[in-house]
């Protein structure tokens, strides 16, 4: 008797696995832009933040990586701590790419945002990305 029970939910669980699996999937890609996948070199971006009333700011914030194909995961380089895009330049940006990412922690993203949303000077010398992820990343390094 406890067996089919076990059985009947061990069939439960691995009939909803591959829907719960999707949506994970779905809310990932959501969040994750793949700026270039090469045989090199791969380059996304994080979307950490959305628009946000409650502060008055219609960005979204996010963090950009590169990680050479064949190194370890923890070697990367991180191209932004914190970009502030609007919705039109996001829009732009996103594609059908896929490729293998990694998830680093945002403690420094997480920072960066916090002094750029309270801190009205800050705010106000922080460059807004109104083209692509791409475009503004290639800015910045001629910035350089």
């Amino acid at each position: 008797m406890i067996g089919k029970k076990i059985l009947s939910a061990l069939a439960a669980v691995l009939i909803s696995l591959p829907f719960l699996i999707s949506n994970l999937n779905a809310e990932t890609f959501d969040r994750v832009v793949i700026i270039a996948d090469t045989p090199k070199i791969t380059r996304w971006a994080v979307i950490h933040q959305e628009p946000d009333p409650k502060y008055n700011d219609p960005y979204y914030h996010l963090e950009a990586f590169e990680h050479k194909n064949g190194a370890q995961p923890w070697v990367f380089k991180r191209l932004a701590h914190q970009m502030v895009i609007t919705s039109e330049a996001l829009e732009k940006s996103r594609n059908k790419k896929r490729a293998g990412t990694y998830a680093y922690k945002d403690v420094e993203f997480w920072i960066t945002y916090k002094m750029w949303r309270d801190n009205p000077e800050i705010r106000a010398q922080t460059p807004i990305c109104e083209t692509s992820i791409k475009d503004c990343l290639e800015r910045a390094t001629d910035q350089k």
